[in-house]
């Protein structure tokens, strides 16, 4: 088997492991970031300068980190692991994710018809108004309606059609951020945007963020929509987690961050600081927050004016919403790596 063909396999992988619940909890999906590193750099000879500076570069930090804070280390190794495989990255295995998409949306009809009739289910889903958040073999009902919108959109990109089979349970799950991007690509599949308009929006997003959160902090708004209610509650939840937060910590000292699992410490039931950004700077540094949103820019950087618009809904709205980086992230890959053309190949010239 060719070295090409190995790496293909080994990042569709890569994505299924990420998505998958049991994998996803072990971090299966970061042994296998380490592994496509050593497979790369064992098979590969011809490697570029600038990414021998960042491997050097990243080296370098590693050991700073167990020097500093061995429990920091481990944290820093994880995202790492699931950023450097990009800088290699060529293709995927289509006919590998087809089968794990397909398997899984057929999973998925089965668990919705089992409801319907019998009012059960193969497998336990976080409710939303008595109904239950299908999400498959996923993760979560975000996981699997943000995973699946991306396959469908490129779906329709190849074949300017839609699969109703597979686009219906993007709506059916109830994740209001699939739909929400879901709904986005159509409205703007034409328009493009520039890197510099890019970096001005998620700027201006953030301020604008962290305003609302300031004012939802003082301000509760109630509805007798119990959809609404239902999402404005878990909205200030999230708000109070932040805030409470953001004005506990000590600035002066997260130069390496507070340790792994710190932020539990603002939340209750065991939950997470639903702020990708905020919670990476809390538990793993200022240093880390760096490494990883210069590989946001290269991204970013190295995908054309069109599909940075899904780019930025990721890097924005996800950011708010799911609980950890490291999916956000996958995901941005995964979106890199399924939109790209042979035209404007993607880290080809890093």
């Amino acid at each position: 088997m060719k070295s090409s063909r190995v790496l293909e396999l080994l990042f569709s992988l890569f994505f299924i492991t990420s998505l998958i619940k049991e994998s996803y909890l072990y971090n299966i999906y970061s042994y296998i970031g380490i592994l496509i590193i050593l497979f790369y750099l064992l098979k590969f000879k011809n490697l570029s300068k600038i990414n021998i500076v960042i491997i050097y570069i990243l080296i370098s930090i590693s050991i700073f980190y167990v020097t500093i804070d061995f429990d920091s280390f481990f944290k820093y190794i994880k995202y790492i692991s699931i950023s450097i495989p990009f800088l290699f990255f060529k293709n995927l295995d289509h006919k590998l994710l087809k089968y794990f998409f397909y398997s899984g949306v057929f999973f998925f009809w089965i668990e919705l018809l089992l409801f319907l009739f019998f009012k059960t289910t193969i497998k336990e889903y976080a409710p939303f108004l008595g109904l239950p958040r299908i999400a498959s073999f996923w993760f979560d009902a975000n996981f699997f309606s943000l995973s699946l919108g991306i396959y469908v959109l490129q779906q329709y990109k190849q074949e300017n059609k839609i699969n109703l089979f597979l686009t219906l349970p993007v709506f059916l799950s109830l994740s209001f951020t699939g739909i929400m991007l879901f709904i986005l690509f159509f409205l703007l599949k034409n328009k493009t945007i520039s890197l510099r308009y890019s970096i001005v929006i998620i700027f201006l997003f953030f301020l604008t963020y962290f305003n609302v959160i300031s004012y939802l902090q003082k301000n509760r708004i109630e509805t007798e929509n119990p959809v609404i209610q239902y999402k404005l509650v878990s909205l200030y939840q999230r708000v109070d987690y932040q805030v409470s937060a953001i004005t506990s910590i000590d600035f002066k000292s997260s130069l390496i961050g507070f340790g792994s699992g710190y932020t539990k410490l603002f939340v209750t039931n065991g939950r997470n600081l639903h702020n990708t950004f905020l919670q990476l700077f809390i538990e793993s540094g200022f240093l880390l927050l760096f490494i990883i949103t210069m590989f946001l820019f290269f991204f970013l950087k190295k995908i054309n004016g069109q599909y940075r618009i899904i780019l930025l809904f990721y890097i924005t709205i996800c950011s708010i919403l799911i609980d950890v980086y490291s999916f956000p992230l996958i995901m941005l890959a995964f979106a890199l790596s399924k939109f790209k053309n042979e035209k404007n190949h993607i880290f080809n010239d890093l």
